[in-house]
């Protein structure tokens, strides 16, 4: 059965009826009436943005220009996903899989020494942060970026980057099928498994107007080329702008907005119109414009009356429909809305933790995403091509494990501190996390970037005479809490260790358990002194424990004549 809308011209009133020998289907589909206008042609993604590709970023390019709230977003969006850089761990091995230090060593400094704009890139005026904050920022507004990759280039370590922007790529420039059986979809040649194989590059940028090479195109092979986009589709070489579905409310609301305020500006001018009565026709061009000024004054001619016009501007619905617009489009931006529109007039804690929570794993997924498609190819060929012309001196057989590495962005800030810390000290306890897993997380670096730079703090205060603060020394495990001494989770870490080695060393019989040893472990792991009657075992056993695979000679001796016996 099939449903149908019926008009009743006497009532006015539309009525849904079942008709017969309807198909069964989905509601969206089979309402003809009210989905009428709603043409969805089936294409595929490339067909989609070969028609409207270049318009959309023009748009968006030109949002970036007029609208602060595009502002707001690409700014927060670099922000986040790539924020002053991310830090990098060698994980180098050797031959044999075991840590090479000395390898790890030359590649980080080789690796931040080549960031430098001297290096990177081809400009020589960038430095590497700003070049990861541009791409990002070109693939959120164009919906993709092309990163060269120059081996040979002259410099210390004979590679260096060229950033060119997607319309380099000609989206004209289609071919389905080529003589060696590869195809051109708006300048990407690709093979039969959609890999790409080379770019087609415009000699200029389309937009220049004075242009050096025109139309010419160049065939750049792919490993020479990054091209940096979100896919959204597949089977979709392209992608579009990530501003897309938010551009068509953005730009009403920026000439929403230009036309309050220009409404507002009149209103508070006091603008005033002129009358005419029959005895004073209006003839022509006399009159000229007049400058609108604040309690300005208009000479008026005989038979002339002013009258004071008073718009009701600023609208009242001004703030609710501004807000309602950015609640929607800050959806579509992938943003909070307070972050957005700078509102945090209706924000408590839970609400702004939750959204920074969502952000926090949005940002984490792009930022791999970036790791994987860019950050980690422009490192692995940095490092070959250093390797191969001898700018970095390790052996080139074992690239693959020199090229071993790891990616951190930067650490996640929170609402309040204190609660996620305390938080976080339960997990600890409770083995629901690791500390290394912690620093990474929230400061963005590796647990032994800050066990060594707290090593270096107290050989600083070691060396200047001063007495190293307690925070800083390994034994160092009470920190004050209200009115009582509680351990601090590293504390009671160091403690475990301590603890752990100390057993195995008694276990073994390298150690014979004295009754300080118990109270000096008591008092680092915060435990309440020994009772009467544990004082009293040790007053029993000497004051000491032998070891369980240790015997005195009265012991030994004993145990003999027991086995004689038997």
């Amino acid at each position: 059965m099939a449903s149908k809308y019926l008009y009743n011209p006497k009532n006015g009133k539309m009525t849904l009826r079942q008709t017969k020998g309807g198909k069964r289907g989905y509601s969206a589909v089979t309402s003809e009436q009210l989905q009428e206008g709603w043409v969805a042609a089936l294409t595929n993604g490339n067909s989609e943005m070969r028609g409207g590709i270049q318009r959309l970023r023009n748009m968006a390019r030109d949002l970036e220009r007029s609208n602060p709230y595009v502002v707001r977003f690409l700014n927060e969006w670099v922000t986040n996903i790539v924020g002053s850089g991310y830090t990098f761990q060698s994980l180098a091995t050797n031959a044999s899989g075991r840590e090479d230090a000395g390898a790890r060593q030359v590649i980080e400094e080789a690796w931040e020494e080549w960031k430098k704009p001297r290096n990177c890139s081809s400009s020589k005026d960038m430095s590497y942060s700003e070049l990861k904050a541009l791409t990002e920022r070109s693939v959120a507004r164009d919906g993709g970026v092309l990163i060269q990759k120059l081996r040979g280039f002259d410099n210390d370590y004979n590679f260096s980057l060229r950033v060119l922007e997607v319309d380099r790529l000609d989206a004209d420039y289609n071919v389905n099928k080529m003589d060696n059986g590869n195809r051109i979809v708006m300048g990407k040649e690709l093979n039969t498994f959609d890999e790409p194989v080379a770019y087609h590059l415009l000699g200029d940028h389309p937009g220049e107007s004075y242009k050096r090479h025109g139309k010419r195109r160049t065939r750049v092979p792919a490993d020479q080329i990054i091209h940096r986009f979100y896919r959204n589709r597949a089977e979709t070489s392209h992608s579009d702008p990530l501003l897309t579905s938010a551009i068509v409310q953005l730009r009403h609301l920026e000439k929403y907005e230009e036309a309050e305020s220009i409404a507002a500006r009149i209103s508070a001018s006091s603008t005033v119109a002129i009358e005419r009565d029959s005895s004073m026709p209006y003839e022509g061009d006399e009159y000229y414009d007049q400058e609108l000024t604040p309690g300005g004054k208009w000479e008026l001619e005989p038979g002339e009356k002013a009258t004071l016009l008073n718009p009701t501007h600023p609208n009242a619905n001004y703030d609710g429909f501004r807000s309602g617009v950015l609640k929607g489009v800050s959806a579509g931006l992938l943003m909070s809305y307070p972050t957005l529109a700078q509102d945090y007039g209706g924000v408590n804690y839970s609400s702004l933790r939750e959204s920074k929570l969502n952000i926090k794993a949005l940002t984490k997924c792009y930022r791999r995403l970036n790791v994987e498609n860019e950050e980690e190819p422009i490192f692995r060929s940095w490092l070959s091509t250093a390797m191969r012309t001898g700018a970095i001196r390790l052996p080139a057989s074992n690239f693959a494990n020199f090229a071993k590495s790891s990616f951190t962005g930067a650490g996640f800030e929170w609402v309040d501190p204190a609660k996620e810390i305390n938080a976080l000290k339960t997990e600890l306890e409770i083995g629901a996390t690791s500390l290394s897993r912690a620093v990474k997380e929230r400061l963005g670096v590796s647990l032994d970037v800050i066990i060594a730079e707290r090593k270096r703090d107290v050989e600083a205060f070691e060396k200047a005479g001063l007495p190293v603060p307690v925070e800083l020394k390994a034994s160092s495990v009470a920190i004050q809490s209200g009115d009582s001494d509680m351990p601090t989770v590293e504390g009671l870490l160091n403690v475990k260790e301590q603890a752990d080695t100390y057993g195995v060393g008694v276990r073994a019989g390298m150690i014979t358990a004295q009754k300080t040893d118990e109270e000096n472990f008591r008092e680092k792991a915060g435990l309440p002194e020994m009772s009467p009657e544990a004082e009293d075992a040790w007053k029993e056993d000497g004051g000491i424990r032998r070891p369980i695979t240790l015997q005195s000679q009265t012991a030994f001796e004993a145990a003999q004549e027991d086995i004689e016996k038997e």
